[in-house]
């Protein structure tokens, strides 16, 4: 629509939907690890972004949690 001329669209904001029967879900819902739950949620959403074609905000950062999820 901005393409078009059209200003003042609002834009729209991504909806994130949770399969919450995922083994990886299961998984940070069994956690009490705090830093495992804030890393895979970090990943996932990261993943989900990066499906979608957008980019992540700190590419430096998403390896880093996934470096550390594959090391446990």
């Amino acid at each position: 629509m901005k393409a078009m001329g059209q200003a003042g669209m609002a834009e729209v904001k991504p909806i994130l939907e949770i399969n919450g029967d995922h083994s990886l879900v299961k998984k940070i819902a069994d956690s009490d690890d705090e830093a495992f739950i804030a890393d895979m949620s970090g990943v996932l959403l990261d993943q989900a972004l990066l499906v979608e074609g957008s980019e992540i905000s700190d590419p430096a950062d998403f390896v880093k949690k996934l470096n550390r999820l594959l090391e446990k």
